[in-house]
């Protein structure tokens, strides 16, 4: 799960760039 969450983390911070 802590892996996941970190993955979506980053998903959404490059999406927002």
């Amino acid at each position: 799960m802590s892996k996941i969450h970190m993955t979506r983390r980053v998903c959404v911070c490059v999406r927002q760039q």
